[in-house]
């Protein structure tokens, strides 16, 4: 129930565009440990990226505003007592994929398609991209600003994506889904 308690303040936070999918995860998981480090919860990072980005296959995943594709995702990954097993095990914090925390491997398979080569990666919170893209890492403090930076502005995206949605999608009254 703590483990909850976190993940739905995590989710509540508006200033991470959980919705927008499109791309941001690397900014969403940052600012997500920033808030957990702040929380003194030890957590960490996994990335689950394609073997080879430019082949055949993606990490998929939607929503009712968008549908991504992929090449890396990342989310902040915590160890807690689960309440089945009453084991200390992983779980994954990610608002953009679910409304409760997941286990690896059901975040892994929530966005992979199994035929495609993947890789996954734990690594401390501090690193802000997968080591592929070959950037130079920061340091944790150094990187918040561009997450903070690209979450401003995804949030800012999102909104227009939702006025556009919600302009081409107008609810229906009772009367209107009774007759439909």
């Amino acid at each position: 129930s703590q483990l909850q308690a976190e993940f739905d303040k995590l989710a509540a936070n508006k200033d991470i565009p959980f919705e927008y999918i499109y791309d941001g995860c690397y900014a969403r998981a940052h600012l997500m440990c920033d808030q957990m480090n702040k929380d003194n919860i030890n957590n960490s990072k996994m990335f689950c990226m394609l073997e080879n980005p430019y082949g055949a296959g993606k990490l998929t995943a939607e929503n009712k505003y968008m549908k991504a594709k992929w090449w890396y995702h990342v989310a902040p990954m915590v160890f807690a007592v689960d309440e089945k097993s009453k084991q200390v095990e992983p779980f994954i914090m990610d608002p953009s994929m679910s409304k409760k925390p997941m286990k690896p491997q059901e975040w892994i398979h929530a966005m992979w398609d199994e035929s495609t080569r993947i890789k996954v990666d734990v690594t401390r919170n501090p690193q802000y991209g997968p080591i592929e893209t070959g950037e130079v890492n920061q340091t944790f403090e150094e990187s918040i600003p561009s997450a903070i930076e690209t979450c401003a502005e995804y949030t800012i995206e999102m909104e227009k994506i939702k006025a556009d949605y919600d302009a081409s999608h107008p609810p229906q009254s009772q009367g209107q889904r009774k007759a439909a």
